[in-house]
């Protein structure tokens, strides 16, 4: 099998928003192909006023989480020690593909994830709108490749939105961590 990830190399984009290049365009695209393929969208869980139209990967499609988990743990996670001062009991809870298109959702309003760090990964980028936004830190993912990282710590600092989707379908990978015993 070819590569699927590069190797990482974080960089600062935006106040405590890290970017990286994470997947390669192809296996982004061949992710999108088996979520549409397997049609098992439903309105998520976590909160009633800011739930998304997604795919748990751990529930779902058990194979590719533990791929993407283990990157972001053992490499991503891992560089972001020394940065943002937290310990090795910090890993992946969940991992999640949204979609926004006209018959699931078309934006999402202002929020914070229920997660220590989350990140977000461009799976397509043939939309129009549908555009993650940082109001605070004045930050964009809009000139994020596909299949292209950002990461962010969650709760407080962070609040963002999706802006609305005017044309196409936007797809994403959403990933949220917890952070077991971190002092």
């Amino acid at each position: 099998m070819d590569n699927i990830f590069y190797p990482q190399n974080l960089t600062e984009l935006g106040t405590d928003i890290f970017h990286t290049k994470f997947l390669t365009s192809n296996f982004a695209t061949l992710v999108v192909d088996i979520l549409e393929e397997s049609n098992l969208w439903t309105k998520g869980s976590y909160d009633r006023n800011y739930s998304t139209h997604d795919i748990q990967l751990k529930k779902h499609f058990p194979d590719l989480y533990e791929l993407i988990k283990e990157q972001f743990d053992n490499i991503v996670l891992r560089e972001m020690y020394d940065i943002w001062f937290f310990n090795g009991q910090v890993e992946v809870d969940s991992i999640f593909a949204v979609k926004y298109s006209n018959d699931t959702q078309i934006r999402l309003r202002e929020h914070i994830d229920q997660s220590f760090i989350s990140g977000s990964i461009k799976l397509n980028s043939n939309y129009e709108g549908g555009i993650l936004k940082f109001l605070r830190q004045d930050f964009t993912n809009d000139s994020i490749e596909i299949g292209d990282l950002i990461i962010w710590p969650s709760q407080i600092t962070h609040p963002h939105l999706s802006t609305e989707l005017i044309d196409g379908e936007k797809y994403s990978l959403t990933i949220w961590t917890d952070a077991k015993n971190n002092s």
